[in-house]
């Protein structure tokens, strides 16, 4: 199964050719409304001005990428990647962009602190404090929740160098809708959730027992091939959300699932597209082009 850098970075190389250096972009402050339009769209705007890869750019993606210049426009005539990563959102950017933002944010970080502030343990008055609150964040209950007052950080890297497990597991959990609800704060993604949700959820951790399989007339549940085929295509809409099924053919879409699962994904793919809300023609248009 490929992962959400390698997804990116294979539309990035379809639309160029390349990879996009994001280093140099980083370093701009004078970032053109078009220009950050194209680059959060995974396109080089100094390589393929008109272009993209070996042919022209598809009219879907012409649209998209003007309505988004026009409305950067309509906020600022120059931006950053950092600016971008704000107003769009990190995990709505390709990749390396959004990469390109974290290491951006981590040095400016490091440049005003030159030691990790040290995990301070949590006092009863302050622990009645937080757990009087309507909601943490789940980077804040992760500290809170071993006893420790949340650390002040950019983005979530101090978090994952503490806690690198529990931050894996409590975005597993996330992701699947076990605890946490979703929202947006400052153009990026959180999760928030009351304290006794996530008090509960904590003690599930070191009590989980061993998962047991479902079971229906005393055997295990299972589901088709084309379930699975549905979680699987829900699973890398989730992982890739930068990825517009309006920028590819069906062809396309269908190597980038069988390069993450080719078991699942060799045969089978024509039915299951026909049975999806997307492959049906919308009224007053030609039938979908991905047919």
């Amino acid at each position: 199964m490929l992962s959400r850098e390698e997804l990116s970075n294979f539309a990035e190389y379809v639309y160029n050719g390349e990879s996009i250096d994001w280093d140099y972009w980083a370093s701009l402050t004078n970032i053109t409304p078009a220009q950050g339009a194209r680059l959060a769209h995974h396109i080089d705007p100094i390589r393929h001005a008109d272009k993209y890869g070996p042919g022209d750019m598809p009219k879907e993606l012409q649209i998209k990428i003007s309505r988004l210049e026009q409305w950067l426009a309509s906020i600022s005539p120059q931006w950053t990647l950092d600016k971008l990563a704000n107003a769009l959102g990190l995990d709505n950017l390709p990749f390396d962009m959004a990469e390109a933002v974290k290491k951006q944010r981590i040095d400016e970080a490091n440049k005003n602190s030159f030691d990790t502030e040290p995990l301070e343990p949590l006092s009863n008055e302050q622990k009645q404090d937080y757990y009087s609150l309507a909601a943490w964040s789940w980077v804040d209950a992760i500290y809170i929740l071993q006893g420790y007052k949340p650390a002040y950080q950019i983005s979530t890297e101090l978090v994952r160098s503490h806690f690198p497990a529990k931050v894996k597991y409590f975005t597993d959990s996330l992701l699947l809708g076990a605890i946490g609800k979703e929202i947006n704060q400052a153009g990026e993604k959180s999760f928030i959730d009351s304290p006794a949700n996530w008090q509960a959820f904590w003690q599930s951790i070191d009590n989980k027992p061993e998962p047991k399989a479902e079971a229906v007339d005393g055997g295990k549940v299972v589901l088709t091939k084309n379930q699975r085929r549905d979680a699987d295509f829900q699973q890398w809409q989730h992982e890739e959300p930068s990825i517009n099924l309006d920028e590819f053919d069906k062809d396309t879409i269908h190597e980038f699932l069988k390069q993450r699962d080719l078991n699942l994904w060799k045969t089978g793919f024509k039915d299951w597209w026909k049975q999806q809300n997307f492959y049906k023609a919308m009224p007053g248009r030609k039938p979908n082009k991905r047919r």
